[in-house]
């Protein structure tokens, strides 16, 4: 029954893949428009705040997965990728935090 939490997991690592690079999408087009715009300094700032941390968000989904192939059993997963995507999701995800609370 674990094993099939952790198949859960991936799916649902590559479905906020799919949805975050949607956002990300979304967000590269607002800041373009804006820019192309002429909108105030402050206001393209925070558009452009938003599209990093979006682009963040994207990034730590993709690691992941990395941690969710290794813990499905995968014949092709590796210790090292498990434990460096664990720790760049976990530097990652307090960066992020840290970027939120001090903006």
């Amino acid at each position: 029954f674990m094993l099939f939490a952790e198949y859960c997991q991936l799916a649902l690592a590559l479905v906020e893949i799919w949805v975050t690079s949607a956002r990300a999408r979304r967000e590269a087009e607002l800041s373009l428009l804006a820019e192309e715009a002429g909108v105030a300094a402050p206001k393209l700032l925070s558009q452009q705040r938003k599209l990093a941390l979006v682009r963040l968000e994207l990034v730590k989904f993709v690691s992941d997965v990395g941690k969710a192939i290794f813990d499905c059993e995968l014949y092709f997963a590796h210790e090292g990728v498990f434990i460096g995507c664990a720790l760049f999701s976990g530097i990652l995800s307090t960066h992020k935090n840290m970027f939120k609370i001090l903006k």
